[in-house]
């Protein structure tokens, strides 16, 4: 509807996973390394993970139009197949003839082709796109698929694509024996806010015949706050924005422009959402009305063995009934028996307060506690904090903190559970925990730390206990989450291809805590290196200039002009 308008020879955002607009970002660079080499060495198995919309199935596409003519693949993008379902996809992929139906039979005949192959010095790949919905009886027939291998070499590569749950699948118990055999894996991390700028850009360049439509910074800046660099989130919102300046005979994309887009693709969501909600009060009658329809049948048809059935035992019934709880709107799962605190493995710990540890972090549902956790912090910092339900369905703990704390005006630094860590942030942090036999995960907000004793609490529910390091550490295994407010530039580390006006906030910074004798200048010279590596020695941190992540934090913190909560009360 708008190329015309905007001399465009196809829709630029256009949800189809064209090779043609590929992006390569720092993580699909990553990935798409991992994936070569894996190729060039023979690696076997291999694992990409990504959430929804980060561009895993264009990776794919671009991956297989690179791929030379001594590689022979079978492409499966619809994987919900049976065990021998997915043995005569693969041969169909390969071109291998097999009429067989037997599983035996078409291991067989894959063997004798990866041979074939392996004597003609070609390699054989097979690429699994959506692998988090195969079934656990499909894994393990890639599995036996693996063993088709030469005393030296595999001679079938799987790369196995799909979502964070992929990762879980694989963590699962029963399928210990593939995850060992994985050598490569790799993520699909959200764009940044300059790879979300240059991605728009690129795409726009690819279909544009003549000057390229112009976005503001600030559209960029909207953009990227809705879409939290998620690629097919800015392919939704792009287009929308484009629609809606064509229709204002506009050929500048502005903040009110994409504003008035987001807008509408939210009233859009909350129409669908009013919708389910509507459907619900109707589902809950027809539920009641099939409840009553059963009672009255049951007692219409035999109200004295109902009798006898309420009166058998009531003892019997109490006893064996369980005790009632709270729902959850975490999924059900299977999970193992968890012990009680007495029978926890034994921590150095005379006055029990391990044991009331374990007590306090019992039974905590893993979501509400990791979303509760992050508001906590949050309010912490004097932020009116707003995270999106759907972030709460993701279940990458790494992707919601990023993209929650991004939404809300802070970045995210995830850290080891180290005092000496944490006394050296010296912000509010959130920390994963569990019991020390891996049950019950949650997550707690560090409140306060005084000498080894950290005072954790348990988000917004006005419940606090101080443990020292030593009771902690057994708990604290999957590390700390930071947030943070970049208070000088959000465009990465000094001096890493910094732009000028970074450089100008940095020294800025440091004069502002005394450091007033540097260069007002906009180069990274060494006296101002130097200044850096001082305040990096001050702080235990490696002093190499770099002004990174951790070195902004702590000179931050020096600064007490700035709103910085802190925890540290020594």
């Amino acid at each position: 509807m708008y190329n015309k308008f905007f001399l465009f020879r196809e829709k630029p955002f256009k949800l189809v996973p064209n090779p043609e607009y590929y992006y390569v970002s720092r993580s699909h660079e990553e990935a798409m390394a991992h994936l070569k080499y894996a190729i060039a060495e023979g690696e076997g198995f291999v694992e990409i993970t990504g959430e929804v919309g980060t561009g895993k199935t264009t990776l794919c596409r671009v991956f297989l139009d690179n791929l030379d003519d001594r590689t022979e693949v079978a492409y499966i993008f619809n994987p919900r197949l049976g065990p021998t379902q997915l043995l005569k996809t693969i041969a169909d992929e390969l071109g291998v003839k097999c009429r067989a139906s037997d599983t035996k039979q078409l291991i067989d005949a894959l063997n004798s082709y990866l041979i074939d192959m392996k004597t003609a010095g070609k390699t054989v790949v097979l690429l699994v796109d959506e692998a988090q919905n195969l079934t656990r009886n499909v894994m393990e027939q890639l599995r036996l698929l693996s063993n088709l291998e030469t005393n030296r070499s595999k001679m079938l590569q799987i790369i196995l694509v799909g979502q964070p749950e992929l990762g879980e699948l694989l963590d699962s118990y029963d399928l210990r024996q593939l995850a060992q055999r994985i050598t490569l894996s790799c993520h699909l991390s959200p764009l940044s806010f300059r790879e979300v700028r240059e991605y728009i850009e690129h795409r726009i360049q690819i279909a544009s015949t003549r000057t390229p439509v112009v976005f503001t910074h600030s559209a960029y800046r909207l953009i990227y706050r809705y879409s939290t660099g998620i690629p097919r989130l800015i392919n939704i919102v792009c287009d929308r924005a484009l629609l809606t300046a064509f229709g204002r005979n506009q050929k500048k994309i502005n903040s009110a422009i994409v504003r008035a887009a987001i807008r509408e693709l939210s009233e859009r969501g909350k129409k669908r959402r009013r919708l389910r909600e509507l459907k619900k009060p109707a589902l809950v009658l027809a539920a009641v009305l099939c409840v009553a329809a059963l009672l009255f049948w049951y007692y219409r048809m035999g109200p004295a063995d109902s009798v006898k059935m309420v009166n058998k035992g009531p003892e019997n019934v109490q006893a064996q009934a369980p005790p009632s709880r709270a729902p959850s709107t975490a999924p059900v799962t299977e999970a193992p028996a968890r012990p009680s605190p007495a029978s926890q493995p034994p921590v150095d710990d005379p006055n029990g307060v391990s044991t009331d540890f374990s007590k306090f972090i019992q039974d905590m549902d893993a979501r509400s506690a990791r979303h509760l956790a992050l508001q906590t912090v949050l309010d912490l910092w004097g932020v009116k904090s707003s995270i999106d339900p759907a972030l709460d369905e993701r279940t990458d703990n790494d992707t919601f903190f990023e993209v929650a704390a991004g939404q809300n005006g802070l970045a995210m630094l995830r850290v080891d559970c180290r005092l000496e860590i944490l006394k050296t942030l010296n912000l509010p942090a959130i920390i994963s925990v569990r019991l020390p036999d891996g049950s019950s995960p949650g997550f707690l907000t560090v409140l306060g730390i005084q000498g080894d004793q950290v005072t954790l609490g348990r988000a917004r529910l006005n419940e606090t206990i101080t443990v020292t390091e030593d009771v902690l550490k057994p708990y604290c295994t999957d590390g700390a989450y930071v947030p943070w407010k970049d208070f000088m530039s959000p465009d990465g580390p000094v001096p890493n291809r910094p732009p000028r006006d970074a450089i100008a906030a940095l020294k800025n910074q440091l004069s502002e805590i005394g450091y007033t004798q540097l260069d007002t200048g906009p180069s990274y010279d060494e006296q101002t290196k130097e200044t850096v590596r001082q305040i990096q020695r001050k702080h235990g941190l490696e002093p190499d200039g770099i002004v990174g992540s951790l070195t902004k934090i702590v000179l931050f913190n020096e600064n007490r002009r700035l709103d910085i909560p802190h925890i540290r009360l020594d």
